[in-house]
């Protein structure tokens, strides 16, 4: 019997394609930094739980002691979710994502590990092209810092795919 496989590059090439990511540094609770860009940009995130990233943490074999000391054990990894607010813009053409990129000390994107949050702006090509949007995020108070990151570069993109 033929095994068949799902070709995730062209799924990643499609949900990505015209898309922005920014990384966002920010000590605040997600729906605190929510509301402040509802405030600020006219904005309505809304974080729907049916788009929460899961990730299974990997955990490392232990030893089992005494007896069986030359004999190993898997312990099951635990499940870590990470929020995402949503925000369709322009007759759902384009759309806002806002990821929480930290859950203790799990990321969502282990490569940009000092972010707190990740903006993706999909189909950034139906949105004004004069938008600036670090110079945007950099005018709220509650935002210490903004990146712009490039696609392409990021390694685990795939978590991002909602």
């Amino acid at each position: 019997m033929a095994k068949l496989r799902l070709n995730t590059t062209l799924m990643e090439t499609d949900f990505f394609s015209g898309s922005s990511l920014y990384a966002l540094g920010a000590t605040i609770p997600a729906y605190t930094l929510c509301w402040w860009m509802n405030r600020a940009f006219g904005l309505e995130f809304v974080r729907e739980p049916e788009l929460d990233v899961c990730v299974a943490q990997k955990t490392a074999p232990t030893a089992a002691p005494g007896l069986f000391s030359g004999m190993t054990t898997e312990v099951a990894g635990q499940e870590i979710y990470y929020p995402v607010f949503r925000q369709e813009l322009y007759n759902e053409e384009a759309e806002l994502l806002l990821y929480t990129n930290r859950n203790g000390a799990a990321r969502l994107l282990p490569e940009i590990k000092h972010a707190d949050y990740l903006l993706l702006v999909k189909n950034a090509a139906y949105l004004d092209l004069d938008i600036d949007w670090v110079t945007h995020l950099h005018q709220l108070n509650c935002i210490n810092w903004v990146r712009a990151i490039d696609l392409p570069t990021v390694t685990e993109k795939n978590r991002l795919i909602v």
